[in-house]
Parts: structure tokens; sequence; C-alpha cells
């Protein structure tokens, strides 16, 4: 993970979470990473969502892709 450039850190968790996603909820959710900080800190956005839904889904992302990816990765939200 920590040799990947910044792209291909990015394509990877946005690919990574739609496969996790998939698993963890039985559909397709639409999410985008918005950034990535410190190598492990993924800002993301949940455009179509319920506000209750994110905090799970978030918990959901976290743990797939600490699991397929980097075990310090952690998930926040993006600011509307």
């Amino acid at each position: 993970w920590l040799f990947l450039s910044l792209m291909k850190k990015l394509v990877r968790a946005q690919q990574e979470g739609v496969v996790v996603l998939r698993e963890r909820t039985g559909r397709t959710i639409i999410w985008s990473v918005e950034g990535l900080h410190d190598d492990f800190r993924i800002l993301a956005r949940f455009p179509d969502l319920d506000r209750q839904e994110v905090p799970l889904v978030l918990g959901f992302l976290a743990s797939g892709l600490q699991s397929r990816i980097h075990p310090r990765i952690s998930i926040e939200e993006a600011p509307q």
C-alpha cells in the first residue's frame, strides 16, 4: 500500500470499497473517495444514502478496507 502512487491508492480504495459494500449489504452503494490523507485516512461521500445509514456504511468500509488493503486505514465522511 505505502509504495503505491496517490492515484493508485485512490482507485484501489474505490474498487475494493465497492466489493466490500456489495458483500456486506447485498446491494450496490454509490460512493466516492473524496480524499486520502497521511496514506491511511480516506474521506468518502455517499450521495444516495440516507443520513442514518452513513455511520453503518462507514464501519463496513473501514473494516473491509482494513482487511483487504491495510490495517491502519480509517474512513470518514467528507465534509459537505
